[in-house]
This record gives C-alpha cells, sequence and structure tokens, in this order.
C-alpha cells in the first residue's frame, strides 16, 4: 500500500487552492468577489477613488490653403518671317563647238539633182585639166585613155571610190586592203612600177605612191580654202577636184612623176551630193 508523506500531501493542497484563487481572481475582474460578475461602483467625491479621466478631443489642424503662384508663362512674341524672295537664275546658254567637215556644204542654193551629173564626163574633164597641166611644166600627159591597162586601172580607182562614198571617208586603206594591195588584186603591182627620174629607185604602188584621192559636192554650195563655191555641173566638178590636186604638195608631187605614162580615174556620186574621186597611175609604156 502506498504511503503518501503529510508534508506532501499538504503542500499538493495548497499549491491546488493558490491556483484556484488565482483563476477566480482573474474571472472575477478583481472585484474581490471570486467567481462573481464585477458590479460598476458609484465613488462620490470623498471616496478617494481617482475619476477617469475623460480625454480632451485633439483639434484637427485645418490646412490652410496656401495660394499657389502659378507662374503664368506669357507667350514670347516670335518675329514675323517676312519671305525673301529667291531670284529664279536664268539660264545662259553653253555654245557647244561644232565639228566642220572639210569642205563643209552650206545650204545657200537649192541642191541639183544628183542624176544630172555624169561621172564619165566629169572623169574626161579631170584627165584633159591633168595634161594639160603636165604639159604646162613640160611633161608628157597621160597617154591611152583607152587602152587595157588604162581601163584596169579605171576599174580599180573607181570601185576605191565607191567603197569611200560607202564608208563616208577619203581614205586610202579600206577594209584593210591598202593601195598596193589593190595594184596586186589588179595584177598590175610590177606592170605599173617605173624608175624615178633623177634618182636611182623604183617607184611601186607601196605607200601609196601611185594614187591620188580628192573629194569635192556637185550641185550644193559648201565652203572651201578660198570661200564658198558651188559646182554647178561636171567641168566644175573636175576642176575643184584638180585645184585640190594642184595645191596638195604630196599628190602635185604624184602626178608631176615624169616617167609616169598612164592614169585611171574613178568618180562616185551619193545622195548627199558628195563626190569622191580615185586616180591611180602607171608606169608602162607601149601601146597597152
Amino acid at each position: 500500500m502506498l504511503r503518501i508523506d503529510g508534508r506532501v500531501l499538504a503542500a499538493s493542497v495548497l499549491g491546488v487552492f493558490l491556483v484556484g484563487a488565482i483563476v477566480g481572481f482573474a474571472v472575477g475582474g478583481g472585484s474581490g468577489q471570486p467567481g462573481g460578475p464585477a458590479t460598476p461602483t458609484d465613488a462620490g467625491p470623498g471616496d478617494g477613488a481617482a475619476p477617469t479621466p475623460t480625454p480632451s478631443p485633439v483639434p484637427t489642424p485645418t490646412g490652410t490653403a496656401v495660394p499657389t503662384t502659378a507662374a503664368t508663362a506669357s507667350p514670347t512674341p516670335f518675329p514675323t518671317v517676312t519671305p525673301t524672295p529667291v531670284s529664279t537664275p536664268t539660264a545662259t546658254a553653253t555654245s557647244v563647238p561644232t565639228v566642220t567637215a572639210e569642205p563643209t556644204p552650206t545650204a545657200t542654193r537649192t541642191p541639183a539633182l544628183i542624176r544630172r551629173f555624169d561621172t564619165a564626163e566629169s572623169e574626161r574633164h579631170l584627165r584633159r585639166l591633168i595634161n594639160d597641166w603636165r604639159e604646162d611644166r613640160g611633161l608628157e600627159p597621160f597617154t591611152n585613155p583607152d587602152g587595157t591597162v588604162v581601163r584596169k586601172l579605171d576599174r580599180m580607182a573607181t570601185a576605191h571610190s565607191v567603197d569611200m562614198a560607202d564608208l563616208g571617208e577619203t581614205v586610202h586603206r579600206i577594209d584593210n586592203r591598202s593601195s598596193a594591195g589593190r595594184y596586186r588584186a589588179a595584177e598590175l603591182f610590177e606592170t605599173c612600177q617605173f624608175k624615178k627620174s633623177d634618182a636611182q629607185y623604183i617607184v611601186t604602188p607601196t605607200r601609196n605612191r601611185l594614187e591620188v584621192l580628192g573629194k569635192t559636192y556637185a550641185g550644193k554650195s559648201y565652203r572651201g580654202p578660198n570661200g564658198t563655191r558651188y559646182n554647178g555641173n561636171e567641168s566644175m566638178v573636175a576642176q575643184a577636184v584638180f585645184d585640190n590636186w594642184r595645191t596638195d604638195s604630196v599628190f602635185r608631187d604624184r602626178l608631176a612623176y615624169a616617167n609616169a605614162s598612164r592614169i585611171g580615174i574613178g568618180v562616185e556620186t551619193t545622195e548627199r551630193n558628195e563626190v569622191y574621186v580615185t586616180g591611180n597611175l602607171c608606169g608602162v609604156y607601149g601601146s597597152a
């Protein structure tokens, strides 16, 4: 059988009592009546009970509106823009240099129809002018205009004049064929060589030595070395070509070969009234 010490028991009872007292006081609100409701006590002025202070209302500060000075932006006056008149540049015509061909045709007269000009007649006039000039210089005239060699020379010269007319230029070499090449093609390269008078060398068709070229206009005014000129017929065309050959030192020297005996002449005209002329020389002797 469990035996409990009396001191322990007394201490336990005392602890229980103290816990109950504390709990009762807490529940009763400290009125001194354990377990009962707390009754309010009306205490008089002399009861010694301190009155409960009533809190004074705290004045709420009223915010005084501080006038805000609003900076009113005064509009800044802008200067009035006065439009400045802009001067429009005046286009000045720039002169363009004009390339002038020699001779330059000048349309001062209505051109005649080119078919009215007989190329064969111009050839005859030109041959006569050359022979007269050679005789005046003490040289033999070119002969046998109807011989075999001259006919070959005429065909060769005419073919080259046609090529120049098609090309529109007065040149010795066309389609990579030189004057010497044309003499070879006509089988006249060896035939037409001759010894130069008062010299120790043979004149051959190489370096264009046996060829003269010319260009003029028929039935159309043009500007020549001595001013405006107009060739109104075949003889005037021939004269214009001969004048150019006579005043050109290279062509003049070729026409003055003392040992040259034949000349072939070919004339070709164009729809633009241009006249292209070729002369081919030869030194053959005899009846050919």
